[in-house]
């Protein structure tokens, strides 16, 4: 089926070559297995490349996946394990960004290109399960903690105690002023999200 396709249109031939060679060659679809809580920093290094991560889906457990890069305009491509697109993300300001609920525990294909294909340049990825054995650390009632991004893209999850009419306050400070919270039930479903 892909030879097929490659060469069934004689006015972009030689544009298809090329990607048949760059996959015959090795630099199409670089592979890196994701952890349920990885920061990435990679590169697109020839135009058209494509890079595959792979990471293990758990049915029910909601999964925010972010990729971040100037001037390439960072596409997203989600697969299920059957190989279906799920879902796709193309750049707003530079980030691209899912958020998904895996229906079946599996592993599941990310694929990371430029959204025209002729770009090249670095790139950050982010991949966060909501999930409290996936996440930086316990926050008491009244904790207080510095922490520092490595990467553009990168989450920092956090699991805290709160009990039902109780109230709660989460507060972030950060220079320059980018740092936005997200607030998860223990069932994973999204609760309020705050921006700076």
């Amino acid at each position: 089926m892909f030879f097929s396709y490659l060469f069934s249109s004689h006015a972009a031939r030689g544009r298809k070559f090329m990607l048949l060679c760059a996959m015959l060659f090795g630099f199409c679809f670089a592979q890196s297995q994701l952890e349920c809580n990885s920061d990435v920093q990679a590169a697109i290094s020839v135009a058209g490349e494509v890079d595959q991560f792979t990471f293990m889906g758990e049915a029910g457990v909601p999964v925010v996946i972010r990729a971040y890069s100037f001037p390439l305009d960072v596409k997203l491509e989600l697969k299920s394990p059957e190989g279906t697109v799920l879902q796709g993300a193309v750049p707003v300001n530079n980030l691209s960004r899912i958020d998904f609920v895996p229906t079946e525990s599996g592993q599941y294909v990310l694929l990371v290109m430029d959204e025209g294909g002729n770009n090249t340049g670095d790139y950050s990825l982010s991949l966060q399960f909501v999930q409290a054995t996936c996440t930086e650390a316990s926050l008491g009632c009244d904790a207080n903690f510095d922490s520092q991004f490595g990467i553009r893209t990168e989450l920092d999850a956090y699991t805290l105690k709160l009990e039902a009419g109780v109230p709660a306050i989460l507060r972030a400070y950060s220079f320059p002023p980018d740092v936005a919270l997200e607030l998860y039930s223990p069932a994973g479903v999204f609760i309020q999200r705050t921006t700076p």
